[in-house]
């Protein structure tokens, strides 16, 4: 058995549920982050302001490119931000759980792999096309309208699927921490982050990235000084869990090709 300090609800929320803190706190701690990631969000008018005219760029194409504005920490920590979404409390859990240690290995290396390849190829990309602004515009030069409406799509498809699981684990979090209706962790988090992202453009979500990569870096190291310490495992689990299956290693194929995909468009 398994036993984790955080897994013990102190707080009796609505239908008899137990959850993490009661609904008022939670409440003001999201609308919290909520107008704080706004203010932030909103003030990259000013940051805008300031590199167009230091620059003299079209502000509008720097709403929607920020381009060759960011240092290479300030897209490290964008993609931290970018890659380490709400969907990581369920789905790498979920690899384990399948496949063992060659489902985590093969997410972990998949998700290395993305960055990796595009940190190569974006600098080329660049080259050829200096006033591009993701891949569909450098694949409709390289290979004609037709591609390029075929990658849009795809794009469009998979940022769906993105949000969708950002927006269904933030409704989970919600009803599961405080006991609150889903739809008050949806909604507010739909609409907020659309509104300063239309105020503030790319910049906006770059600036918004920042803050959420430190205090996942910082919530990372809490995490793991926490489950060093407190959690318990048996060696007989350790055994259990190092066991290679025929599964494991159908896992660690298919997510490396298909984590990787995907982070390649998402990067692009």
């Amino acid at each position: 058995m398994v036993v984790c300090p955080l897994s013990k609800p102190v707080a009796t929320c609505p239908d008899k549920m137990k959850c993490y803190i009661e609904e008022q706190a939670g409440h003001a701690i999201v609308f919290t982050l909520l107008v704080v990631f706004s203010l932030v969000g909103c003030g990259a008018v000013f940051y805008i302001k300031q590199q167009v005219t230091a620059k003299g760029e079209s502000a509008r194409d720097f709403w929607y490119s920020a381009r060759n504005s960011q240092s290479w920490w300030s897209i490290a920590l964008s993609i931290c931000a970018t890659s380490s979404g709400a969907w990581l409390l369920y789905t790498p859990g979920e690899a384990a759980f399948n496949a063992g240690w060659w489902g985590i290995i093969g997410y972990t290396i998949a998700m290395f792999l993305g960055p990796l390849v595009m940190a190569f190829l974006a600098p080329k990309f660049r080259e050829q096309m200096p006033d591009s602004g993701n891949i569909t515009d450098w694949v409709g030069q390289r290979f004609g309208r037709p591609i390029q409406l075929y990658v849009t799509l795809v794009l469009v498809y998979y940022m769906f699927i993105y949000l969708v699981g950002q927006l269904k684990t933030m409704g989970d979090m919600t009803e599961m921490f405080y006991g609150a209706h889903p739809a008050w962790g949806i909604v507010p988090v739909a609409i907020f982050t659309m509104i300063y992202t239309m105020i503030g453009g790319l910049p906006a979500s770059i600036m918004t990235d920042w803050i959420q990569a430190v205090a996942i870096l910082i919530f990372v190291v809490i995490l793991v000084i926490t489950c060093w310490a407190e959690v318990k495992v048996a060696d007989r689990q350790w055994k259990e869990v190092s066991k290679g299956t025929d599964a494991g290693w159908d896992a660690f194929v298919a997510l490396c090709v298909s984590i990787f995909g995907a982070e390649v468009l998402n990067l692009a």
